[in-house]
This record gives C-alpha cells, sequence and structure tokens, in this order.
C-alpha cells in the first residue's frame, strides 16, 4: 500500500518545491527525469511509522534548471516495489526568493522583481523589465514630461508563451528624456513607474541577476571609497631580504545614501547575488564580487534606511589603467559640492 500525502505543485518556483511525503509499508522507488534524461534514481525505506520523506528538492532540483529559459519540466515516478504509485508531471519556474502566493497568480500580476510598483533612475542609466505571459500581451509606456504633457507610446507585443522576456525600458527609449518627469510601463496587469532624478551624476552602475535569473541595475546614491590592498610576500635571495610577490586588490566601499521603504527592501537582493557586475558608459559588463555588507533596518516610523557595501573587481589583476578616460576624476569622485 501506497499514500502519497503530500507532493509539489504542477508549477512553482523553485524557493516553493514542497517535499515529498509518503505512506507505505513497502520500500519505494523514486525516479527523478527531465528530458535530458534521469538524475536521480533512489530507493527510500519507511520509518518505524511508515512513512518515507524526501526533503530540500529546491537544491536537488535547481542545477537542472535551464539557465536560458529559467524553467524545465520535470517527471517525478514515485511507486513501490509491486508498482503501485504515481508519475508526477511538474514544471519549475526559477525563482529563489520565497513567494507568498502561487506562482502562477504572481506571473500574472508581476514583472521579475521584488520591488514593488516604482523605481528612481537616472537619464544615463539602464533599466530592464522582465516577465512571463501566458497570452499576447502589448506593452505600452506613459510618459509624462516636466511640462505636464502625456505622451503614450506602444513598445511593442510579446507572442512568446510561457517564456522569459527581457525588454530595455531606460528613459534613453522615449524622445527628449531630459524632460521626462515620469514614465510608466504596462503590461497587462502588470505596471512599474520610473521618476527621473536629475540630480544623480554619472556614477559606477550595478547590473546582477535577481532572485528570478534577470537583470536588474542599480546606481548608489552615496559616496564611493576605494581603497588599496598590498599583500606582499618576503624572503632571502642571495643573502638579501626581498619582496618576491605582491598582490593589488583594490577595494570599494560604497554607500547607498538614504532608500526609501520600498527600494530598501528590494536592493537587499544585490546582496544575495551571486552574478553582480559593474556596466562601463560602452556597455561592458565588469564581474564584481560584494564581499560584505551592513544592512540594519528597525520599526521606528521615522526610520531613514540606507546601507553600506564592500566590493571588489572579480579579475586578479587589478593593476591596470584606462588610457581612455577623458575625466579627471573616477567613479568615487563625489559631486555632493560640485
Amino acid at each position: 500500500m501506497i499514500e502519497i500525502l503530500q507532493k509539489p505543485d504542477s508549477f512553482c518556483f523553485s524557493s516553493g518545491l514542497k517535499d515529498i511525503i509518503v505512506r507505505s509499508d513497502k520500500k519505494v522507488i523514486c525516479t527523478f527525469t527531465t528530458e535530458a534524461g534521469i538524475f536521480l534514481y533512489e530507493y527510500y525505506i519507511p520509518d518505524a511509522d511508515n512513512m518515507i520523506y524526501v526533503r530540500e528538492l529546491d537544491k536537488l532540483f535547481l542545477p537542472y534548471i535551464s539557465k536560458t529559459e529559467l524553467r524545465t519540466r520535470f517527471i517525478l515516478s514515485v511507486f513501490d516495489s509491486s508498482g503501485n504509485g504515481e508519475a508526477l508531471d511538474i514544471t519549475v519556474q526559477y525563482g529563489l526568493a520565497g513567494i507568498d502566493i502561487p506562482a502562477s497568480e504572481f506571473l500574472a500580476s508581476n514583472f521579475l522583481t521584488v520591488l514593488k510598483d516604482e523605481k528612481t533612475t537616472a537619464l544615463w542609466q539602464k533599466e530592464y523589465l522582465s516577465l512571463v505571459v501566458s497570452e499576447a500581451t502589448e506593452v505600452t509606456a506613459k510618459v509624462r514630461y516636466l511640462s505636464g504633457e502625456y505622451v503614450t507610446k506602444t513598445l511593442g507585443t510579446i507572442n512568446e508563451t510561457n517564456k522569459v522576456i527581457t525588454l530595455d525600458v531606460s528613459p534613453t527609449l522615449f524622445d527628449n528624456p531630459e524632460n521626462i518627469a515620469y514614465y510608466v510601463i504596462i503590461a497587462g496587469n502588470r505596471v512599474m513607474t520610473y521618476y527621473i532624478d536629475s540630480s544623480l551624476h554619472p556614477s559606477v552602475q550595478f547590473v546582477f541577476l535577481n532572485s528570478f535569473g534577470v537583470k536588474e541595475t542599480y546606481i548608489p546614491g552615496g559616496l564611493i571609497l576605494r581603497e588599496n590592498k598590498y599583500e606582499n610576500q618576503f624572503g632571502s635571495f642571495a643573502g638579501k631580504y626581498k619582496k618576491y610577490n605582491i598582490d593589488l586588490i583594490k577595494q570599494y566601499t560604497a554607500n547607498t545614501g538614504v532608500l526609501s521603504e520600498n527600494t530598501a527592501d528590494w536592493l537587499e537582493e544585490i546582496f544575495v547575488s551571486k552574478d553582480v557586475f559593474l556596466l562601463s558608459s560602452a556597455g561592458i559588463e565588469n564581474e564584481v564580487v560584494i564581499e560584505e555588507a551592513t544592512v540594519k533596518r528597525s520599526f521606528a516610523q521615522e526610520e531613514l534606511p540606507a546601507f553600506e557595501f564592500k566590493y571588489r573587481l572579480s579579475k586578479t589583476n587589478q593593476h591596470e589603467y584606462s588610457m581612455k578616460k577623458t575625466k579627471i576624476f573616477d567613479g568615487t569622485f563625489d559631486y555632493t559640492f560640485n
């Protein structure tokens, strides 16, 4: 006798994969399969209460979710030694953050971000929005200019369903971006508003993969400091004590400046991302590693959240110079009194 008491939903985020709980008086064979073939085939022996628990499926499935499609179909076969059981057909969408609503409901009304409703951006900043649609969806932008004029622009129609689509929704997409107050991107029930902050000077721009595996961008609003660290190795050669190796590490400390509650909640995404890059003015992405982040929040109504984090370039050779620079100051320059 076999009874499956709990199983994963037929469609869910990877973070929402439920444990498999089985009651059986015989050993159970679990087979997990993708289109590429079987990746797990295991026997499970019931405990003293005839129960079997297959836990932490999110960690088990994650390596087998396509990094390009960001979703994979799995077949989970759970049968006892007599051939009784069930084959489960499930589709898993890449999603590391715990979401308190079903995946299908989230995708139908949200872009692939935990950022809620609005974001402050700069004229020169790249902006991306990703989404998954279940039917053909028109994407439009409503642009409000400083003069009070409203302009509606159709950005296109998404016809590919059940697939992650990433849109470039940067301010430079629109006419006269320097005169824009804000613009709203609408795709079905999904809405995101971008407010233009003209006081933001050109600075470092981070691109990172969020909890849904898609790109988002962020620019710190506070000061950025650079500290050079020299790791020296010494030794005695030919009767002389010499420095024989020098490792240069350029560590940067970035301050976010004061954040809104909404932005502060969202920004924690970059600190848990393993894929973070600096976007150059030429559009080149240079990998960085965030080594440390200080995030302190309180329930105080007057709280003004601000974070500090340290990062370094991923490349080992950091002793380099750019011959293409046309400005005096690098990305650590403080424009506060400029």
